[in-house]
């Protein structure tokens, strides 16, 4: 983020606020995932993430100003804030009960284990082609993922078992 708002003339003050909005985004919806889980299939849920990733992918490539900075992380609503919800209850839904515990730790390494690769060849790309390459690479890796995701993800018919969800 700190790179992407250097870019348009921003800093460090600017950091803690888009960090700020995007959390405060966030909060509302994990909150509040029970009660969209029962009106939504949690499948379409995870599809309408992959698209609204895209979303904040490409506003951010081609954002100018701190405003369209802001627009782009507005969709952290739809995207990141809808699917670490979502991914917990999907899984609960389309593993059968006796591997929900490996199936959840295999979202756990496959999100970890992007966002560590990701940043670390990320940091090559800004230093080597510079932020806004990165960020039309990123948002290239993002309709990846969504096309993947628009293909893979199954509807749900089944609600989590309970067992599933606690903590």
């Amino acid at each position: 983020i700190m790179q992407t708002l250097q870019n348009i003339g921003r800093g460090s003050k600017e950091v803690g606020y888009l960090s700020g909005y995007t959390a405060l985004l966030e909060v509302p919806v994990m909150f509040l995932f029970v009660r969209i889980s029962k009106k939504w299939d949690c499948g379409q849920l995870i599809k309408i993430t992959g698209v609204f990733f895209v979303a904040k992918a490409l506003l951010v490539a081609v954002a100018t100003n701190i405003f369209m900075l802001f627009a782009g992380h507005s969709f952290q609503l739809l995207s990141f804030a809808l699917f670490t919800p979502a991914i917990v209850y999907y899984v609960s839904m389309i593993i059968p009960p006796e591997d929900q515990v490996k199936g959840q730790a295999l979202i756990t390494i496959a999100c970890t284990s992007g966002s560590t690769i990701g940043s670390l060849i990320g940091g090559y790309i800004i230093e080597w082609m510079g932020i806004r390459s990165l960020n039309w690479i990123t948002a290239g890796f993002c309709a990846l993922g969504m096309l993947f995701i628009l293909k893979g993800a199954q509807n749900t018919t089944a609600t989590p078992t309970t067992a599933s969800l606690e903590i």
